[in-house]
C-alpha cells in the first residue's frame, strides 16, 4: 500500500499536464468564422532640438593627493558659484576621482609615480545664450570641454512620443480594418497591443574644435553651437481578432 500511495500522485500528474496544454492549445484557436490576425503601424517625425546640454571638467596633475583635492575642491567651489547666477541653466557635479600613476619615461629610467584627479561639472538650459555664456565663462577658469550638444527636451519628447503613439494608433485601426474588409469580416476586436517608443536618434552635427595653436593669454571666445533635430519613432503591435 505505502508503494501504492508513492505512485497514484505521480500518475494523476502526468494525466494533468497533457490536459493543461491541450486547453493552452485549445485557447488558441479562433472561434468558427473568425480570424486571428497580428498587425503593427509605426510612425516617425524629425524634431527640433530645444535643449542644450554641457560637460566640463577640470583636471589637476600633482606629487601630493591633498594638494590636488585642494586645487579641484577650490576651482569647483568658483565654478558652481558662477553657475548658480544663471537661473535659467540647472547645473549638477559628476565624478570626483583621485587616482596614482606613473608619468612616461625614456628608456631605463626609474618611473616618477604622481597623483591626478578631475571632477566633472554639467549643465543643460533651453537659454542658449545663458548656456554659451556660462560655458565660456567657465573655460576661462580652466575648465576644459568633454562635450556640448543638443537634445530634445524631456518635457517635449513626451509631447511628441504622445502624438506619435495617437497617430501610430489610427493608423492601426485602418489597417486592421482594411484587413477585415479583405476577408470579409464585419466585427474588429482588438486583443492585444504593444507600444514600443523607440526614443530618439540625434541627427549628425559637424564637430568644432579649438585652434590649439592660440596662445594661452589671448581672449576666449565664445563657445559656439547650433541646434538640429532628432527623429522620434513609435511603433504599436496588435493581435486582433476579426469576426462576421
Amino acid at each position: 500500500m505505502k508503494k501504492l500511495l508513492l505512485v497514484l500522485p505521480f500518475v494523476a500528474m502526468s494525466y494533468i499536464a497533457p490536459a493543461l496544454a491541450q486547453e493552452d492549445f485549445m485557447s488558441r484557436i479562433p472561434p468558427e468564422g473568425s480570424v486571428i490576425l497580428n498587425l503593427s503601424a509605426s510612425e516617425r517625425e524629425d524634431v527640433a532640438q530645444d535643449m542644450l546640454t554641457a560637460t566640463l571638467r577640470y583636471q589637476v596633475t600633482d606629487t601630493n593627493p591633498k594638494s590636488i583635492q585642494g586645487k579641484i575642491n577650490a576651482k569647483m567651489g568658483d565654478a558652481i558659484a558662477i553657475a548658480k547666477t544663471y537661473d535659467a541653466v540647472k547645473t549638477s557635479t559628476g565624478a570626483y576621482n583621485v587616482y596614482e600613476t606613473y608619468l612616461p619615461t625614456k628608456k631605463d629610467e626609474a618611473r616618477k609615480k604622481v597623483w591626478k584627479g578631475q571632477q566633472t561639472v554639467m549643465l543643460k538650459s533651453k537659454d542658449t545664450k545663458a548656456m554659451l555664456e556660462l560655458v565660456t565663462k567657465m573655460q576661462e577658469m580652466g575648465l576644459a570641454m568633454s562635450n556640448l550638444s543638443y537634445m530634445v527636451s524631456p518635457d517635449k519628447a513626451q509631447i511628441v512620443n504622445d502624438e506619435l503613439l495617437t497617430s501610430a494608433l489610427k493608423k492601426l485601426q485602418q489597417r486592421a480594418k482594411t484587413a477585415a474588409d479583405a476577408l470579409g469580416k464585419t466585427n474588429v476586436q482588438f486583443l492585444e497591443i504593444n507600444a514600443d517608443g523607440g526614443g530618439y536618434m540625434p541627427r549628425p552635427q559637424p564637430m568644432m574644435r579649438m585652434d590649439m595653436a592660440m596662445a594661452e593669454s589671448a581672449p576666449m571666445k565664445q563657445a559656439v553651437a547650433e541646434p538640429g533635430e532628432s527623429e522620434m519613432t513609435m511603433s504599436v503591435n496588435a493581435r486582433i481578432l476579426l469576426k462576421d
